[in-house]
């Protein structure tokens, strides 16, 4: 085959998967936004403003809250769903399923093909771990469907979890880092005044 032609394929099934992609995005988003206006009318009462019809329908579904794709396992950095829900501060992650690999002409599952441990977590959620971590999205098989699962590999730089500072007021004066020993240096002499310092006070 010319490396032309072949060139052409593949840059079309890179093209074709892009599309695939922002299709599911923006099906995902459309689920996202009923099941936050499903949300935000509960109780309330019938009205004769336009859209209302819309309301009312949305009210009496009971349509489950859109969920996403996590891969967990060897190849992740969430070895566990403990380690995920720690990362994005969830109370409870969704137990893991296995989910083969997906191909753009499968119809069905193909048992054959590679699996992953996946978890699922909310569009916040995902939004969130994407924004926070280096990886890229992996196209399986996920409720009868074929969705992309995020791969997170890594946290970006700069996104790391902020943490409060413990060091003391002697650390902040004198610019001496916090030890990362879990003992106390006993020959380490707390600052008792700006005297000791060599600043005048007077």
């Amino acid at each position: 085959m010319p490396d032309d032609l072949r060139r052409a394929i593949a840059r079309h099934g890179l093209q074709k998967k892009q599309l695939e992609d922002d299709d599911e995005r923006r099906r995902m988003e459309r689920e996202q936004e009923e099941y936050e206006l499903q949300k935000a009318h509960q109780g309330s009462h019938y009205s004769r403003n336009p859209g209302a019809w819309h309301t009312a329908a949305l009210r009496n579904r009971t349509a489950p809250e859109p969920r996403f794709p996590v891969i967990i396992g060897p190849e992740s950095m969430f070895k566990t769903t403990e380690e995920l829900g720690s990362f994005l501060d969830i109370a409870e992650v969704h137990a893991t399923a296995q989910a083969t690999v997906a191909d753009f002409d499968d119809t069905e599952p193909v048992p054959e093909r590679k699996s992953y441990l996946i978890s699922h977590i909310s569009m916040r959620e995902i939004n969130e771990l994407e924004e926070r971590t280096e990886g890229g999205p992996i196209r399986i098989w996920f409720q009868d469907k074929r969705r992309s699962a995020w791969l997170p590999r890594s946290v970006k730089k700069g996104k790391e979890k902020e943490t409060g500072d413990t060091g003391t007021d002697a650390d902040i004066i004198t610019g001496v880092e916090k030890e990362q020993d879990s003992y106390i240096n006993p020959n380490r002499r707390p600052i008792q005044s700006l005297r000791d310092l060599g600043i005048p006070l007077d």
